[in-house]
């Protein structure tokens, strides 16, 4: 990814619902906002690996959630279940559009694995359906 800017930090978490039913929230911090709401999220589904294995998935856009979920495990408010953090990464996002997300992961001792996501459901919808893959370098 040319011109990278500054790094951030990703989360993937199982949100457990009041009904027991389970989801993952993928977060990933935009770099340089500081509004509170300032991650980019999505919901994957639960039988989903999501971006831990290096396999493309699905995942339906959110709005954004608040920097606190990158820290946070426990309880959400409004009785709407609980969070647990499955993975935690350091984060560079490198195209941020209504269409195309493109971001690089990893650890200070792996290499970034590449993430290219281009929504594929409608723009009207409300949590439009997005597909991501590995990125080609």
């Amino acid at each position: 990814m040319p011109d990278r800017p500054p790094p951030t930090r990703a989360v993937l978490l199982r949100h457990t619902r009041a009904d027991r039913s389970s989801h993952l929230d993928w977060l990933i911090e935009r770099p340089g906002d500081t509004r509170e709401h300032r991650c980019i999220t999505f919901r994957v589904d639960a039988d989903e690996p999501g971006p831990r294995a290096g396999h493309p998935f699905e995942a339906r856009r959110l709005p954004d959630h608040r920097a606190h979920y990158l820290d946070y495990q426990g309880p959400v408010s409004r009785n709407r279940g609980d969070v647990v953090r499955l993975a935690s990464w350091t984060a560079l996002v490198g195209i941020d559009t209504e269409a195309t997300l493109r971001c690089a992961l990893g650890h200070d001792v792996d290499p970034f694995a590449e993430w290219e996501g281009l929504r594929i459901g409608p723009s009207g919808d409300a949590e439009p359906l997005w597909r991501f893959r590995p990125a080609s370098r």
